[in-house]
């Protein structure tokens, strides 16, 4: 992906999913085998399936 690609996608993403809480748009925007490696305090890292 380009990085003008993964600009709009990141941007989409804090928008809709964080700022507007619209939690089913990560489902659009977030990869199916994304890890989070370095997660939140009191977060778990998913496990991959």
């Amino acid at each position: 992906m380009a990085t003008a690609e993964n600009k709009k996608v990141l941007e989409a993403f804090v928008e809709d999913v964080i700022n507007q809480g619209r939690l089913v748009r990560a489902d659009d925007l977030v990869a199916l085998d994304f890890v989070e490696l370095d997660p939140l305090p009191g977060q778990q890292q998913a496990e991959r399936v």
